[in-house]
């Protein structure tokens, strides 16, 4: 059975919010054709954009040159079509930014 990009994208998010959970998340939907999946404000004003897809699936040009637009400009925007990808992302996030761990949650 081949597994969804809905799959993809939740795992992502609920991987995303165990790891920084006081972080902001967008879904893009309609906004502009090729825009990534996600936007995730971090703490300290770090934006992350990701792209979800199904394994083996990678980016239509659209995308291509959006995903372009967002590193131009110094914007983290990264791609992930399984759940490894995902563990991978979430680790080097954790490697780059160790000081938003230290944010304590304010509930």
């Amino acid at each position: 059975m081949q597994v969804k990009e809905i799959k993809i994208e939740d795992y992502l998010c609920a991987e995303m919010h165990k790891a920084f959970p006081t972080a902001e998340v967008f879904k893009f939907e309609l906004v502009r054709r090729g825009e990534a999946d996600r936007l995730f404000l971090l703490p300290l004003g770090h934006a992350v954009f990701v792209e979800a897809k199904r394994p083996k699936k990678w980016l239509r040009d659209t995308q291509e040159r959006a995903r372009r637009r967002k590193l131009a400009n110094g914007f983290r925007s990264y791609v992930v079509n399984t759940k490894e990808q995902v563990d991978e992302l979430v680790a080097t996030l954790l490697l780059l930014f160790p000081q938003i761990k230290l944010i304590p949650l304010n509930d």
